[in-house]
């Protein structure tokens, strides 16, 4: 048995000839893409921006140091809001970049 690795998003036919048929099967690789497109955040608070059907490994950035990546991993991040502002964070994978924006309000307490 061979195993399959996808390299990149798209789709593929991938043949076979078993005992004189040929059988086929199409692959699909999806882009990955953020279960939510924008985030709204207080001061102080930390979240989880989830991203959805990945399973390389992904490069996190955000586009504001005061919207901290604490900690991610292939299908999430966590982030903490330090001040009131605007991020975009983006996720890059295999080609591909999905980005999400945060939205940083005043504290829980205003």
């Amino acid at each position: 048995m061979k195993k399959v690795t996808a390299k990149k998003v798209g789709s593929t036919t991938i043949t076979a000839k078993v005992s004189g048929k040929t059988l086929s099967c199409k692959v699909t690789v999806p882009s990955p893409v953020f279960d939510e497109d924008e985030i709204e955040m207080n001061v102080g608070e930390t979240g989880t921006i989830k991203l959805s059907k990945n399973a390389a490994d992904v490069e996190w950035v955000t586009s504001n140091d005061n919207i901290e990546i604490v900690s991610s991993s292939k299908t999430g991040a966590k982030v903490t809001a330090i001040e009131e502002g605007e991020a975009v964070i983006e996720a890059k994978c295999k080609g591909k970049t999905v980005s999400c924006n945060i939205i940083v309000v005043g504290t829980e307490d205003e």
